[in-house]
């Protein structure tokens, strides 16, 4: 009760007033992610994942970093203490995913989030559900890779024009 007066005096909103920001910017979410990549090869992994969990819920309405936070677990799902873990989080990270497609507002970004929530699919077994996710969807978007390659190679120079294509590739595996 007494917050929203203290905040309605200093004419200010709760968030403010609490400091608190819902969403964290591109440099504060890069920085996250290193910081969390590194603590995953040196920490435990239950240690990095509780952190985790307690950052995405801090940060629950900031679907760029939900993103990241969920990549950065699949990528680092494979040091859990077990088979049924690695399952259990890749489960947790793909309803993560869901909620970024869902809610995210950004086209480009609810794209990637069908994309990893059709690969959790397929990780946990899941094949029907992953092409129920993807079928019909189609590339509708030409990828960077299918321009630049050619335009390396029409300049002559074929090593980055195949680097391109195998960077392409590997992506998209």
């Amino acid at each position: 009760v007494f917050l929203p007066q203290l905040a309605a005096f200093f004419d200010i909103s709760m968030d403010e007033l609490m400091d608190y920001e819902p969403q964290m910017s591109k440099e504060n979410i890069r920085k996250l992610y290193i910081s969390l990549a590194s603590d995953f090869t040196v920490k435990p992994f239950e240690e990095v994942l509780e952190k985790w969990r307690e950052i995405v819920k801090k940060y629950y309405s900031c679907f760029p970093l939900l993103f990241q936070m969920g990549v950065l677990l699949v990528n680092n799902s494979v040091q859990a203490d077990n088979m049924e873990q690695t399952l259990a989080v890749i489960a947790e990270v793909k309803a993560l995913f869901a909620r970024v497609k869902k809610e995210g507002g950004d086209a480009q970004l609810m794209r990637i989030a069908l994309n990893m929530e059709a690969f959790c699919a397929l990780t946990l077994g899941h094949a029907d559900e992953a092409v129920e996710l993807l079928e019909g969807i189609g590339n509708k978007v030409i990828s960077s890779e299918s321009v630049l390659a050619p335009a390396y190679q029409m300049l002559g120079k074929q090593e980055q024009a195949k680097s391109v294509m195998q960077t392409g590739i590997y992506q998209y595996m």
